[in-house]
């Protein structure tokens, strides 16, 4: 709101049940985790607790908007098979990637669950709503963190007998990854970031290469296939490192890759700095 006067209000966080109440017509003094302006200065209205499961459970299916209002067939992502339907299982994410914005701006670190009876009531809707779906996407920030819930997940899954893809972190041992196959899953987006241990320790990735590595050769056993993604730019303690690990084609850190973990895709993100975070 500073960088812009033509901004007149915004929510912080989780913004559910900011964005009904405004639309209901309650006045912006009143409604909690909304910043606005007033008497030329801008105010910042106090928190809104972060939704539990009771309160995820709550709300309405995304499904259900997606049958009011979208025809399926007009979105794309170029790794996901087309039509696809994508929605959340969990909000936050407890890992503390020094570049990530998601928990640091809306979701926050606690990680907090839809009931997997819920989840699974939806992606059944799913499949009734849009019989020309070929995958649901899980789209949360961390879908694969607590090895009990997924394998939950998956036990409730397997009798849909439907194709599923989501966002998965390197920690999944081969049981976890076996059942997800088993269930319906056919690829994960991984946030590898990079391949240098330093740098994994400077972004406060929570994982290593060791693991990264093991998490592939176990999705080639179970059959799942993978989209990497790698940053470029993270900061180096040399700029020999760095350098290194500029990615290219042609590279030896490229070849590296594509042979020994042997993702489906790359995706390259750029490094940009934003204010009073770590790189």
């Amino acid at each position: 709101m500073n960088a812009s006067e033509d901004i007149d209000f915004v929510t912080r966080g989780e913004f559910d049940h900011s964005v009904v109440e405004y639309a209901h017509g309650k006045p912006l003094s009143e409604i909690l985790s909304v910043s606005y302006r007033k008497d030329g200065k801008i105010v910042h209205n106090g928190e809104r607790p972060q939704l539990h499961t009771a309160e995820l459970d709550a709300l309405p299916f995304a499904t259900d908007i997606y049958k009011r209002d979208l025809k399926i067939e007009n979105y794309t992502v170029p790794f996901l098979l087309h039509p696809f339907v994508s929605f959340y299982t969990t909000r936050g994410c407890p890992a503390l990637c020094t570049f990530c914005m998601w928990p640091q701006t809306i979701s926050g670190h606690a990680w907090r669950t839809r009931s997997t009876e819920n989840v699974a009531r939806e992606v059944k809707q799913a499949i009734e709503y849009f019989p020309q779906m070929k995958e649901i996407f899980f789209d949360d920030d961390t879908f694969n963190i607590r090895k009990d819930r997924v394998l939950d997940l998956c036990a409730k899954f397997k009798p849909l007998k439907f194709r599923w893809s989501s966002t998965a972190r390197v920690h999944s041992d081969y049981e976890t990854l076996r059942s997800m196959a088993d269930a319906g899953a056919r690829l994960f987006i991984v946030g590898f970031e990079s391949g240098d241990a330093q740098i994994l320790k400077n972004i406060k990735k929570g994982a290593t290469v060791e693991m990264a590595r093991a998490f592939m050769k176990n999705c080639r056993k179970v059959g799942i296939r993978v989209h990497g993604d790698f940053i470029i730019g993270l900061r180096a303690r040399r700029a020999r490192r760095f350098k290194r690990l500029s990615i290219s084609q042609k590279n030896s850190t490229a070849r590296r890759f594509r042979s020994r973990w042997r993702t489906l895709c790359r995706a390259r993100s750029y490094t940009s700095p934003w204010p009073s975070k770590a790189s």
